[in-house]
This record gives structure tokens, sequence and C-alpha cells, in this order.
């Protein structure tokens, strides 16, 4: 939370800043006060979207329904003036709607905030701090687990050892 908060302040140049996420995380509230610690400033919209974990996972990314799904749940945001400026991707499915996010909120000068990258930064930084890396010589193995059936696990591990 804490790179994505960061970089969302960073990315807003008014300060109003709209964060997509699972309930939970909206619940939580953990994006906003991080956001507001940050810049207390700001105004913070909350918004929970919990058909995005599903149409990620099911490998629905693009297309009339993702495009569907995404234009509903973000419509509202841009109702009301001022819009926010900067829209953070609280989840980590959520990256995985990048193209159809952009595309529904294009013209409204809206910078979509995937947190990814800064925490892939944050995470070598720790690395460095507490020398953790692996040894350049080591060769990765991967595992995948879920309880869900054969097909899903296959379509999983494609999934992610394609991001490799």
């Amino acid at each position: 939370i804490e790179p994505g908060s960061r970089a969302a302040c960073e990315a807003s140049p008014s300060g109003d800043i709209a964060v997509i996420a699972t309930e939970s995380t909206i619940r939580s509230g953990a994006y906003a006060e991080a956001i507001l610690r940050r810049r207390p400033e700001a105004q913070v919209r909350s918004l929970a979207c919990p058909l995005f974990v599903p149409l990620a996972e099911e490998g629905w990314f693009d297309g009339p329904i993702a495009e569907g799904v995404v234009s509903r749940y973000l419509e509202p945001l841009f109702e009301k003036s001022p819009a926010p400026d900067c829209l953070v991707l609280g989840c980590t499915h959520y990256p995985f709607l990048l193209p159809v996010l952009e595309r529904v909120v294009a013209g409204r000068g809206v910078t979509v905030v995937d947190p990814s990258p800064a925490v892939a930064r944050r995470v070598v930084q720790l690395l460095d701090r507490y020398g953790l890396h692996a040894d350049p010589a080591h060769r990765a193995e991967y595992t995948f687990r879920t309880f869900a059936d054969e097909a899903y696990r296959l379509r999983l591990e494609r999934k992610a050892l394609g991001a490799l």
C-alpha cells in the first residue's frame, strides 16, 4: 500500500485521487490513510470493484464484457465535479485489466497508477538492505497449488509463467 500511495500522490496534480480495490481493502481504509499521511489536503475517493477479480481470474481482460463492467463501476467517479485526476489500482488482480481501464478513462485527464512497479522497486530495496538477493546461479523453481480444479491450475500456471 505504501509504494502505491506514494505513486498516487506523485501522479496527482490536484490531489483528487480515486482508489479502486476489493471490498475488504476499501473497508480497511488503508489506502486512504496512507495517501492522507503523505498528502493531507488530498481528496480520496474509495471504490470497491468486486467483479474485477473474477474478470481477471477468468482471463476476461478485454472485450465488451470487461469494458462494460469497468465502465459501470467507474462512471460514477466522473459524474461529480471535480473528477479525480488519478486512479490507483489497489488490488494485485487489477493490472490485468489495465488496457480496458485506460480506455474507459481515456480523454478524462486521469492517470492510472499501477502500484506493481513501485512495489517491485521497494522489494529490491529491502533485498539490498538485508542482503537477501538470490545467488545469480540460482535457478528458480515454481509450484502452483490451488483448491480449484486442474484446468484452473493449468490456466493459472500458464498466466504466471507467461509473465516471466
